[in-house]
């Protein structure tokens, strides 16, 4: 009997459509577009930020890391600057449907990487180490902040980690 009631009432949509001239199927929200490739979002990214802020050196335009994906609703791509060392500054470009909308921070960090089993299509998994005694050392603490696309903007779901900060010798 619920079968016949549901099928009824799509019957009486499909008719109210049709006398009203519409299609009831046009009426649903239509698929977003994806953006466009890695490479060009990234350029793009590049052109708006070109310098890390403290060294002035440029961006390399080959990520660290990326979950990069033009359908996805937030996705990521680990940067570091042009003839990079392992203690050199990282940031991370945040992505809406392959469209750059930001940095993850607004300082940059070294040893920044990208927690990709741990990423969705709107959900960034990024680790940051702070504390280390040396660029070769993996002491230091990992510190986990995801980031989650609300709908309208990337938002931080959990606190900024500490700066890292060098020994004295």
């Amino acid at each position: 009997m619920a079968v016949n009631r549901v099928l009824a009432g799509s019957a009486a949509v499909c008719v109210l459509a049709s006398l009203l001239g519409g299609d009831p199927a046009a009426s649903a929200d239509p698929a977003p577009a994806c953006g466009p490739d890695q490479a060009t979002a990234l350029s793009d990214a590049i052109a708006h930020d070109r310098h890390e802020p403290l060294t002035q050196a440029p961006w390399s335009p080959v990520p660290v890391q990326s979950n990069f994906d033009p359908c996805a609703d937030l996705s990521a791509a680990v940067m570091t600057i042009d003839r990079a060392r392992p203690t050199s500054p990282r940031q991370v470009f945040l992505f809406h449907r392959g469209t750059y909308i930001g940095n993850a921070r607004t300082r940059t960090s070294p040893f920044t990487t990208l927690d990709a089993a741990a990423s969705t299509p709107n959900l960034v998994v990024l680790d940051f180490v702070s504390g280390r005694t040396c660029g070769s050392c993996n002491d230091g603490e990992t510190h986990t902040v995801r980031y989650v696309w609300n709908g309208a903007t990337a938002m931080m779901l959990d606190p900024i980690p500490p700066r890292q900060v060098w020994p004295v010798p």
